[in-house]
């Protein structure tokens, strides 16, 4: 069968006639302008007066699973007559359909099977695709949900794809189950013994902050010892997840009792070396170190940052982003 992708792409190129352009998503293209010339560049190639168009910019690609089905809308953009585009666009085939947000507006593709496939059985956490496209529909960029807002059943499931799954599939999970408030502790249990080979494989975006903050909410000892391997890990990841949690929870309270030890291993990862002169290598940590020093000691960020210039130590890119701060 047929991808609900391919279904919209060979639609999309069946109307692609005459005075109506119906463009491909493509990477070339910049932005929704570099489309918008594009389709006036063909219309003026066929020698059409009064054209339609319809595209979709190639960043929309993320509301598809990795079976290509949509996970929600797929959002058109349009330009010519208003009316003229709804027309061409009106056979699409089932189980897709227009929704028509107007002449002001954008055009979106839905599915009516997006519900069915969320509604449907959850897939064996062994199989690592199908585990992936579940993910997808039910966190998906457009419509995403939150973990308080998952079902009794996908909150269960998203703990077994983490105890159970593949490693892919648990790199996939970790980094939506572990904002889960639900968290169970036999699921932290067995995040925290395998955390490092986990977070190794998890996507860009994902960071250790929020099994951090899941240990620090239960008063977990474990924490300081994940802490003091992330220091001694060189993945982005862990470092900046781990100086994002301690960013967080100085801002919290600067002068509680964990205030100070966690004050020095922030500066520690500030000072980690940038690849470029006006990228420090871990921002999170400086720009926090910086903030927080000042709210502990009302200073304004300018007046820290001055102090911390004369710590020789730092390297040029965060000299450089210190001197932003000074002004």
């Amino acid at each position: 069968m047929s991808s609900e992708r391919s279904l919209i792409v060979d639609f999309l190129r069946s109307i692609d006639v005459g005075d109506f352009i119906a463009l491909a998503p493509s990477r070339e293209r910049f932005d929704q302008d570099e489309e918008h010339d594009e389709a006036r560049r063909i219309a003026d190639e066929r020698g059409v007066a009064d054209p339609g168009w319809v595209f979709w910019h190639h960043q929309s690609d993320g509301v598809f699973d990795i079976n290509g089905n949509l996970t929600s809308g797929l959002r058109l953009h349009w330009g010519g007559d208003h009316d003229k585009v709804l027309t061409a666009l009106a056979a699409i085939p089932a189980p897709l359909r227009i929704i028509d947000h107007g002449p002001g507006g954008a055009i979106e593709v839905v599915s009516d099977a997006t519900q069915s496939r969320l509604t449907a059985d959850f897939p064996d956490v062994a199989d690592t695709t199908a585990v992936k496209a579940r993910i997808k529909a039910i966190t998906g960029p457009v419509s995403r949900r939150k973990p308080e807002t998952w079902t009794l059943d996908e909150h269960a499931w998203f703990e077994d794809v983490l105890v159970h799954g593949s490693i892919a599939a648990q790199a996939a999970v970790v980094g939506w189950i572990t904002e889960s408030p639900d968290l169970s502790d036999a699921s932290l249990d067995y995040l925290v013994a395998n955390w490092t080979s986990i977070y190794t494989k998890a996507p860009g975006w994902v960071l250790i902050s929020s099994l951090l903050r899941q240990l620090d909410r239960r008063d977990d000892p474990r924490l300081d010892d994940l802490l003091d391997i992330a220091e001694k890990r060189k993945g982005y990841a862990f470092r900046a997840g781990a100086s994002l949690f301690l960013v967080d929870r100085l801002r919290a309270d600067p002068h509680g009792a964990a205030a100070q030890a966690d004050l020095e291993r922030l500066a520690r990862f500030a000072h980690d070396p940038g690849r470029y002169d006006h990228t420090p290598g871990n921002g999170i940590a400086l720009r926090g170190l910086v903030k927080i020093l000042a709210l502990r000691d009302n200073r304004t960020e300018a007046e820290v940052a001055v102090t911390l210039l004369s710590d020789t130590t730092f390297d040029a890119s965060a000299r450089n982003q210190l001197a932003e701060f000074a002004g």
